[in-house]
């Protein structure tokens, strides 16, 4: 999916992926987190759900490009050979929001370093293949307060900077919240004010 550079993927459904390597079983699952608890939760639930496995290594980055926060875990394995692998699978795959969990049954040979990171990297990037995903464009939200005159103003400056009217308050004036794509939100208070000749008041909503 080709997407905006201003904008990024979340994942929407959980996708699977498995396969076996010299008698060792993996099983990759990626599925959407909002949240580090989410993710949290998306853990132990494959770990009680595949209890008689011998690892549950996982990787999660979540939030956005400008706010990401990224966890890994080798559970078990040598350092550096599940985890990291899966985490890296995330960010080839260009996804936030999302958390990955390679479940290994061990089949009783050693893979070696090399062997683990391949199998784990595999089993993560593959399950991601099969992930859907949807395109987020970040947003800044705005409270426009004005006269009722004014209205119409408004919404055609809010289409005209590729943004949306998401709510309203109309009682002795209009008050109006708006979202705006990010790169054509800094400017967006001040151009509106000058349209409406200084009729408006506009406010960031804090998230």
């Amino acid at each position: 999916m080709k997407i905006s550079p201003d904008s990024y993927l979340v994942p929407t459904f959980p996708a699977e992926y498995r396969l076996t390597d010299r008698a060792s079983r993996f099983f990759g699952y990626a599925a959407p987190a909002e949240d580090e608890a989410a993710a949290q939760a998306v853990i132990a639930e494959r770990s009680r759900l595949h209890h008689d496995a011998s690892h549950h290594c996982w990787a999660y980055r979540i939030g956005s490009p400008a706010h990401a926060v990224e966890r890994s875990s080798d559970a078990g394995e040598p350092s550096g050979t599940a985890g990291r692998p899966i985490l890296d699978a995330i960010k080839g795959a260009g996804l936030y929001g999302c958390v990955v969990v390679v479940t290994r049954w061990f089949g009783g040979t050693l893979l070696g370093r090399g062997g683990l990171i391949r199998a784990y990297g595999l089993a993560a990037s593959e399950a991601l293949k099969l992930t859907p995903t949807r395109e987020v464009i970040p947003k800044q939200t705005f409270v426009v307060e004005c006269t009722y005159d004014l209205i119409g103003l408004v919404e055609q400056m809010t289409t005209k900077a590729g943004g949306s009217v998401t709510g309203g308050d109309y009682g002795a004036e209009a008050r109006i919240t708006v979202e705006i794509p990010l790169t054509a939100a800094s400017g967006f208070p001040e151009r509106l004010f000058d349209a409406s000749g200084g009729r408006v008041k506009v406010g960031r909503k804090m998230e």
